[in-house]
């Protein structure tokens, strides 16, 4: 079925039913029995995975969406101390398997990579589309996939249409890990959460979710999502499946998998105008429906990154839109903390502060320069645009940056001043100026 749109009424219009399985007293002793076991797999029993005196090398691969991809430029940031580390890959070329030839990726969806050769530990980010991809596709998640197909979805050469994410699991991500990292063991995360719950908001809207109207959105309050409802769309099984093939892959290519850890979702977004009387409930059925499945085979032995848990969602302020914030990627390294070991925060390369009423400046080569007279918001007297995004013990954001400096013929437009264009004695700490 192409073009489906899930009615109101197929839906269970009881009050929404979560599972119940777990209380915190069985839970905590059977997620401390799990660390255990995990630990002596990571690390035969010594000091596991990313312990830095650790001479085993691990790779972290991460699939998943625009959440972990947030996540994944904080952590290389934590990891290296360097603000811009991340390398991004748009294209590979696939030398076997069913997918063989050239592999692409649009730039909302490309590859991203970081690596610390100084303590062996290598990471990489890979975009997928949701377990709705896998065939049958529902009718509502071909609509959902058309509207993105051309800022978020792979391409194959001599292929068309959507490549399902079990079989970018098998083909093709075994591959960007061959190609692009150190041949090493590897632990991979999986999660998939917004692309499920915005196919179906979609789905029972008929609309994407920013243009939804007050009627729409009530027809989303109206829907209630219950486990029935995942069970008929086979969410847990189309999970499994993608395990099984990410899996699959790896063996078939010679790499080593020594832990499988799979990632819980915050309740982002709170406002039914940003799909949260969806997303929500959603979210809570996905955490307990894997919670229970980590038990049997083939899940057993699956560590839960249970960020759900560590980021407890209150208020819309926690919140950017779906996304969650910097408090929720710092609840996310805590979180992956109880399945491996996280490396030691690098000492960032150029710490520092924001005095009161002034603005920092950043050179390459220079180090720092505070320049209080920044403070005057006029023309030619700062150094940074309203918009600009400095953050905390990193340098800045450099497709924010806008304005110039200087000048006469020495005016120079301030990111390339950042970017290191432009190197004058001045510049350097206690001799700055703007001549």
């Amino acid at each position: 079925m192409r073009g489906g749109r899930i009615g109101a009424l197929a839906l269970a219009t009881s009050a929404l039913i979560l599972l119940t399985v777990w209380t915190r007293n069985a839970e905590e002793p059977r997620n401390l029995r799990r660390r255990q076991e995990l630990n002596k797999v990571l690390s035969n029993g010594q000091d596991h995975s990313f312990n830095p005196h650790d001479g085993q090398r691990r790779n972290l691969i991460i699939a998943g969406d625009s959440n972990d991809e947030r996540f994944f430029r904080y952590f290389c940031r934590r990891l290296t101390g360097i603000f811009d580390s991340i390398l991004y890959t748009d294209k590979i070329v696939n030398p076997v398997g069913e997918y063989h030839g050239r592999i692409t990726w649009p730039g909302m969806a490309r590859i991203m990579t970081c690596h610390d050769p100084q303590r062996n530990i290598s990471a990489a980010m890979i975009f997928h589309q949701g377990l709705y991809s896998i065939p049958p596709q529902p009718g509502w998640y071909f609509d959902f996939a058309k509207r993105r197909m051309h800022t978020h979805y792979p391409g194959s050469e001599g292929r068309q249409g959507i490549i399902p994410v079990t079989d970018q699991a098998r083909y093709i991500w075994p591959q960007v890990v061959l190609q692009l990292l150190p041949k090493r063991e590897n632990i991979l995360l999986l999660q998939s959460s917004m692309w499920d719950s915005f196919a179906v908001l979609e789905g029972i809207t008929g609309s994407r979710v920013s243009q939804m109207t007050e009627a729409q959105q009530q027809m989303t309050v109206a829907a209630k999502i219950t486990a029935a409802n995942l069970t008929d769309w086979g969410w847990l099984d189309r999970a499994t499946q993608t395990w099984s093939s990410w899996q699959q892959g790896f063996q078939e290519s010679g790499l080593a998998v020594v832990a499988r850890l799979w990632r819980t979702n915050p309740n982002c977004p709170r406002l039914v105008s940003e799909g949260s009387a969806i997303a929500v409930p959603l979210n809570d059925l996905h955490s307990e429906a894997v919670k229970e499945a980590v038990w049997k085979e083939p899940w057993l032995g699956t560590c839960i990154v249970d960020l759900q848990k560590h980021f407890d969602v209150q208020s819309a302020s926690q919140c950017d839109k779906h996304h969650f914030t910097k408090e929720g990627w710092q609840a996310y390294w805590e979180a992956l903390s109880e399945c491996i070991e996280m490396p030691q925060t690098v000492k960032k390369r150029r710490p520092h502060r924001r005095p009161v009423g002034g603005a920092d400046h950043i050179v390459p080569g220079c180090g720092q320069a505070t320049c209080l007279e920044d403070a005057s918001p006029a023309p030619g007297r700062r150094h940074f645009g309203v918009r600009d995004n400095i953050g905390a013990g990193f340098t800045f954001d450099k497709s924010r940056c806008e304005g110039f400096i200087g000048y006469g013929k020495q005016r120079i437009p301030e990111k390339a001043h950042l970017l290191g264009a432009l190197s004058r004695a001045s510049d350097c700490p206690g001799r700055h100026g703007h001549a």
